[in-house]
């Protein structure tokens, strides 16, 4: 004769009191979750570390929309890199400069200058002291006929950055048009 194995039966077949993981009918008045009975502390170290995670992430996946979004402007298609950029500035908490610059090169390029502007108005808010945002805060205002408010934004400029040639053409060319 051959011997068969015989394999164990699970809890969940046997013909005993059903030991499974299904919840017991209780009142609700006595029904406790696990995380009702954590201890506060727990908790709040718990959702901090998952929040550092989850912004962690997002800075992880903005860098790569970022990334994309570039390479697309070089290669000249401005929609999508519009997109991707548009995607980085959402996606990260604490969106860096440069994604803002970048996304109002971008939207300059386009037409959309007033978009543009509150983009590098941004990237100045983002990083104070890069010359840069301010330049192109200038020029989209200077684009738009802010002139008063343009020549302010190049000349913040030109404190960062007193060597700035785009600034000191932007400035030139903003003192030739009132003059």
């Amino acid at each position: 004769s051959s011997a068969r194995t015989r394999r164990p039966r699970s809890r969940a077949s046997s013909t005993g009191p059903r030991a499974s993981s299904a919840p017991r009918a209780t009142s609700g008045a006595r029904r406790t979750s696990s995380r009702a009975t954590r201890s506060p502390t727990s908790s709040t170290r718990r959702s901090g570390s998952s929040r550092r995670a989850r912004s962690a992430r997002s800075t992880r996946y903005a860098r790569v929309f970022a990334e994309r979004g570039a390479a697309l402007r070089a290669a000249g298609e401005l929609d999508a890199a519009e997109e991707q950029l548009a995607l980085a500035c959402d996606v990260d908490p604490a969106p860096s400069a440069a994604a803002w610059y970048d996304l109002g090169a971008v939207r300059r390029e386009l037409g959309r200058v007033e978009d543009a502007a509150a983009d590098f108005a941004r990237a100045a808010v983002a990083d104070p002291a890069d010359a840069d945002s301010y330049v192109g805060l200038g020029l989209c205002l200077g684009q738009l006929e802010r002139l008063d408010e343009a020549r302010q934004s190049i000349e913040h400029a030109l404190r960062l950055a007193p060597a700035h040639e785009t600034a000191r053409a932007l400035l030139a060319a903003l003192d030739g048009g009132a003059g």
